[in-house]
């Protein structure tokens, strides 16, 4: 499986095979497009492998997933995964990983649409507001396809995805977002705390606390930040 994968170019990703997944799935491979199914769930794996799929089990969160899935060659991701933390996740991940890349989202809450652009998302679909035939279209339609939005504006300045690893030895280790003072020290807004062993926090209040081993992840200007 995995030989087949490597030898793909201008391909598509479908991370999550739930209802949306598996419709968007069949019908890009109906339309002739290369596609390689990311599922957790070996159950739902194996599923994907009897339609005849290319299938990697695992996490889609993950760098060396997405890189087996050989995200670098490939012409767009779809994040169709469980819940809305997942998903935005999984958009930092592949945006700070592929630049080049058209990611579609299945947001669940209208309100986190903001967030999954400036994450890097190209687009975000409500599955109450349109279905899978949506974004296969939007995937379909050239000027589409080939559209890249890693670069959010803000009043003209080009932002982007940064990961902050805290160390012992780090100046926001041990304090809480508004201890720290991450936005006037760098100039990054953050987006989440990823915790080992702990489930990722999202929109973290300025109650929460930076602790040693955390991975902040943030939008910052592309400009050279302060030494962190």
């Amino acid at each position: 499986m995995q030989k087949d994968i490597s030898k793909l170019t201008h391909h598509i990703i479908v991370c999550g095979y739930g209802r949306m997944g598996r419709l968007v799935a069949d019908s890009l491979m109906e339309a002739g497009r290369d596609v390689v199914v990311v599922e957790n769930s070996p159950e739902v794996a194996e599923e994907a492998l009897e339609r005849d799929c290319l299938v990697l089990q695992g996490n889609a969160t993950e760098e060396k997933i997405l890189a087996d899935a050989g995200i670098e060659r490939a012409t767009a991701l779809i994040a169709t995964l469980s819940s809305d933390a997942d998903n935005l996740f999984l958009t930092l991940t592949a945006r700070g990983m592929s630049k080049e890349l058209t990611i579609i989202v299945r947001a669940n809450d209208q309100y986190s649409t903001r967030k999954f652009h400036l994450a890097g998302a190209s687009r975000v679909v409500l599955p109450d507001v349109v279905g899978a035939d949506h974004v296969v279209r939007l995937l379909m339609r050239p000027s589409v396809v080939d559209f890249v939005d890693f670069v959010a504006k803000d009043g003209g300045m080009e932002l982007e995805v940064r990961q902050i690893e805290i160390t012992e030895s780090s100046p926001f280790a041990n304090k809480t977002l508004a201890e720290a003072r991450i936005r006037q020290a760098t100039g990054c807004i953050v987006l989440a705390i990823r915790r080992p062993g702990q489930k990722t926090l999202f929109d973290p209040g300025p109650e929460a606390r930076i602790l040693s081993g955390d991975t902040l992840l943030a939008i910052g200007s592309s400009e050279p930040a302060a030494s962190k």
